[in-house]
C-alpha cells in the first residue's frame, strides 16, 4: 500500500470500530463522566464535523478506557483523571488546519493546552455535578498534560498518570501508521522501522511510564509493532485490513 490508501485504512477502521468503543466505554462511567463524553462528541467530535484532528475522537475513547483501568486497578489514582483525559485534547479545535497537521510543534502543543484549559472549563460548569475545587483540578491537568513532553518537569502523580493515559495511544495500531503516514512532519522516506526505532528510547529511556499499568500496555504494543513491521503487513490491503480489525479489538491496541 502507498502512504494515501493506509491513510484511508485507518480512517475507515476509526470509523468502523469507534461507535462500539463509545459505547463500551460509555457503559463504565459514572453519570457525570457520561454526561462529560457526550457533551464533548456533540460539540467537538460530532461525526463527519470534528472540530479537531480526524483520530482525536478514537484517541480520546482508547484513552479514557486506559484511565478507567488505571482507576480500577490503582486506588491511589484520583477518578478526576478521567474527565481530564475526555477533555485533554479539544483544544486542537481552536488550531488552524496547517497547525493541527504540525501538532507536535512545542507552539502548537502550548496553544491546544490553553484553549483546551477554557473549553474544558466551559464544558465542566456547562454539564454541572463538579464542584470547584474538581473543576481547578480537572483544568490544570487539562493544561499542563503535555508539559513533561516540553521539558517542565512535574511530581504531581495525577498529572503523571495523565500523561500516561494520553501517551498510551501514541504506540496504538491507529496512531503508530497514521504517525508513519508523515502527518507529523516526518520525512518521506522514513520507514516503518526507523519511527519504531525513534519511539523506542523515547518510551523506554526519555519518558518512562509512571504506572505499571502504562509500562504493561506499552510493552505490549512494541511488541505487537515490531510483529507487524517484521510482517511487513503494508504490502497488502486486505492483509492489513484483516490484521488490522483483530489488533484493533484487542485491549492495548
Amino acid at each position: 500500500m502507498d502512504k494515501i490508501e493506509l491513510i484511508a485504512a485507518l480512517k475507515e477502521l476509526t470509523e468502523k470500530f469507534q461507535p462500539k468503543l463509545f459505547h463500551k466505554v460509555r457503559e463504565e462511567l459514572n453519570y457525570r463522566e457520561v454526561n462529560l463524553l457526550d457533551y464533548v462528541f456533540e460539540y467537538y467530535y460530532p461525526k463527519d464535523k470534528i472540530s479537531g484532528r480526524w483520530y482525536d475522537p478514537y484517541h480520546v475513547l482508547f484513552s479514557t478506557g486506559f484511565a478507567f483501568e488505571l482507576t480500577r486497578t490503582n486506588q491511589s489514582i484520583s477518578p478526576l483523571i478521567t474527565p481530564a483525559i475526555i477533555l485533554h485534547d479539544i483544544g486542537y479545535s481552536a488550531l488552524t488546519n496547517e497547525a493541527k497537521a504540525n501538532w507536535n510543534a512545542s507552539q502548537n502543543r502550548i496553544i491546544h493546552m490553553q484553549e483546551g484549559a477554557g473549553m474544558a472549563a466551559k464544558a465542566l460548569v456547562h454539564v454541572g455535578g463538579f464542584d470547584g475545587d474538581e473543576i481547578g483540578n480537572i483544568v490544570g491537568m487539562v493544561a499542563s498534560h503535555d508539559n513533561l513532553i516540553l521539558g517542565i518537569q512535574t511530581n504531581n502523580p495525577l498529572r503523571l498518570a495523565l500523561i500516561d493515559a494520553d501517551r498510551i495511544w501514541v504506540m496504538h495500531f491507529i496512531s503508530f501508521w497514521k504517525d508513519f503516514v508523515s502527518e507529523t512532519g516526518h520525512a518521506e522516506d522514513l520507514s516503518p522501522s526507523d519511527l519504531f526505532q525513534i519511539r523506542q528510547p523515547q518510551f523506554y529511556n526519555n519518558i518512562i511510564p509512571h504506572t505499571s499499568l502504562a509500562r504493561q500496555w506499552r510493552d505490549r504494543q512494541f511488541k505487537k509493532r515490531l510483529k507487524e513491521i517484521r510482517s511487513e503487513i503494508m504490502q497488502d490491503r486486505s492483509i492489513f485490513q484483516k490484521y488490522a480489525e483483530k489488533t484493533i479489538n484487542s485491549k492495548t491496541g
